[in-house]
């Protein structure tokens, strides 16, 4: 069943206008000049009538790469070939290759029905014969079957013929066969030897076999004299070749840029347990074995109480880690609260945080009566919670680096290339660093209404059963957003009469400003005047330092809760009941 295909080749002829023949099978894109006159020549170097073939090479179209080596078709035996360079195209020529001598090696294929005759010495060529011939069905199917790539495969438009005559001469008394490129090399190679001898053939007929009506495979048309020999060098850039082409050819497709992959990753999350009302930051780590860059960034959103928290362009190097955070206030009552958390663009779509809410509950000592004892009492150890008052965490940016390369991607059907600038570039990550740091200090001194206090250089001195007061300070410096950190928002005190157990008493912020503190004793219910106090038991020993301990606490960064302990102490040397006397009013 024959299919109607287009084709491009060029032939030796002595008309000077270009035909181009459809046949049933190809296009030939081919036309040819005036072959002349080749003298008698001589026993040791001669050219006979018919000494011609020719060499087809399938051409990728894509690529503009030979994908078989080349076949030598002729229409005798030519066994007699002593010398030739090798199944070698015009297209690997172009591209670099050397010309090397081979000895009886060459093989070609004689062909039946008989190809027309492409060189002729002495006339017209029927160029018409030679387009029907080369861009049939049958001749395809032979190159097809000798190159062992089906027939249909060929003529899908993926690849295109290369037809390029082939002379057989006697050269120095030695049979040679060589293309009109190969004539042109060799030529050069034996200083114009070849030239000298044999011009009518090697520089005139055989080159102007075949030539381009129109431009391929990166070869120009050739416009030039058709009946006069050719230089060596526009023999190797235009003449002795043909070009047979099947459907239209479908250009490659221009590459996409790289589709970032998706981001493989794993969760670390851990325990979360906050006081009620409270400003607190949650985090978790994001591990991932692929880069993501600003091009396959993840979006986290938190879902906690009916508010959304996104944090958006989480970027991170392959095999590394990055903490994602939010800040939000705590709800007013205990309660186990589940935090939704939805992960855009990754591997893990969701997890989920279980956030454990406590009250923060004040157990307030009892009013000291003038006749409490503790006759056994002895100092406690001050308590030791730990001190974590600086905290570090980092955050993965990146900024890409561009390299920009030209790209051939292919080629066009007339063997223009195609190409484009495509970055190959990277994206580099570095580390913004952060810290936040929590600076306190505390100090206990006797209350207001306290006349036989003293001070010894930093040192306080009262009688038992009068108050303290205590003021708190703290600050925390970072160079983070305020988003990331809390300032100090607990403080917990314990006193010594209690061994630091059983009652304490919360401190009263009493000076906000931004992430600088003051707390203070909330008003005592049982003072008098109200007073921001606590009072010393009558009982407590003479000469026995008073200490009060503070916990400061809730003090909120992503890597978690920073908290110090400080405690401060006044000596007791004495009780109220020795400030009061009795005298006779008169």
């Amino acid at each position: 069943m024959k299919r109607v295909f287009s084709m491009i080749l060029v032939v030796l002829t002595i008309i000077s206008s270009s035909i181009t023949v459809f046949s049933a099978n190809g296009d030939g894109n081919m036309d040819s000049g005036s072959g002349g006159g080749t003298g008698s020549g001589t026993r040791l170097n001669k050219w006979r009538y018919g000494d011609d073939g020719v060499r087809a090479s399938i051409v990728e179209i894509s690529t503009q790469k030979v994908v078989r080596t080349p076949i030598d078709f002729s229409n005798k035996d030519r066994s007699d070939i002593e010398y030739d360079f090798g199944k070698v195209s015009k297209i690997d020529y172009r591209n670099g290759a050397k010309l090397t001598l081979h000895r009886n090696s060459y093989r070609s294929i004689t062909i039946s029905p008989q190809m027309p005759i492409i060189i002729n010495s002495s006339g017209q060529n029927d160029l018409t014969a030679i387009k029907r011939y080369f861009t049939s069905e049958w001749m395809v199917k032979r190159i097809a079957e000798e190159s062992n790539i089906p027939y249909d495969e060929i003529v899908s438009g993926k690849y295109k013929l290369l037809i390029e005559p082939i002379v057989y001469l006697t050269y120095k008394g030695k049979r040679f066969a060589m293309t009109s490129h190969e004539a042109a090399m060799y030529n050069e190679k034996m200083n114009n030897d070849i030239v000298y001898k044999f011009q009518s053939i090697t520089h005139r007929a055989l080159p102007l076999g075949m030539f381009l009506e129109k431009p391929d495979l990166g070869f120009p048309s050739y416009t030039g004299a058709r009946n006069k020999p050719q230089k060596d060098w526009v023999i190797k850039a235009q003449l002795g070749l043909g070009i047979v082409r099947f459907k239209e050819y479908v250009a490659p497709t221009p590459p996409k840029p790289p589709t970032p992959p998706k981001p493989n990753i794993t969760v670390d999350k851990g325990n979360y347990d906050y006081r009620a009302d409270t400003d607190v930051i949650t985090s978790f780590k994001i591990n991932s074995t692929t880069e993501i860059g600003n091009d396959n960034a993840i979006t986290v959103t938190f879902h906690i109480l009916g508010r959304d928290y996104t944090v958006n362009n989480i970027v991170i190097p392959s095999n590394s880690n990055q903490l994602v955070w939010v800040k939000w206030h705590t709800p007013k009552t205990p309660q186990s609260l589940n935090i939704g958390v939805s992960i855009s663009n990754a591997n893990i779509s969701s997890t989920n945080i279980k956030a454990n809410i406590h009250d923060l509950k004040e157990v307030t000592p009892p009013d000291p009566k003038p006749r409490d004892k503790n006759d056994n009492f002895r100092l406690p150890m001050i308590p030791n919670h730990g001190n974590n008052t600086s905290a570090t965490w980092s955050k993965w940016i990146c900024n890409w680096k561009p390299n920009k390369q030209y790209v051939v991607y292919g080629y066009d059907e007339n063997g223009n290339e195609l190409g484009m600038t495509i970055d190959k570039g990277y994206w580099e990550f570095s580390k913004i660093n952060y810290s936040a740091n929590l600076n306190a200090n505390m100090d206990l001194v006797p209350g207001l209404r306290t006349p036989t206090a003293k001070k010894n250089g930093n040192e306080y001195e009262m009688k038992s059963g009068y108050g303290v007061n205590l003021k708190l300070n703290t600050d925390v410096s970072y160079n983070c957003t305020s988003n990331d950190i809390t300032s100090a928002q607990n403080v917990i005190t314990t006193f010594s009469e209690f061994k630091y157990d059983t009652y304490n008493r919360i401190l009263e912020k009493t000076i906000n400003n931004g992430f600088k503190s003051q707390f203070e004793f909330k008003k005592n219910k049982y003072s008098t005047y109200n007073d921001r106090t606590h009072f010393t038991p009558i009982w407590y020993p003479n000469q026995l330092n008073y200490i009060v301990n503070a916990e400061i606490i809730d003090v909120w960064t992503p890597v978690g809760m920073l908290r110090a302990n400080l405690n401060d102490r006044i000596l007791i040397d004495g009780n109220l009941h020795q400030d009061r006397h009795i005298s006779i009013m008169k």
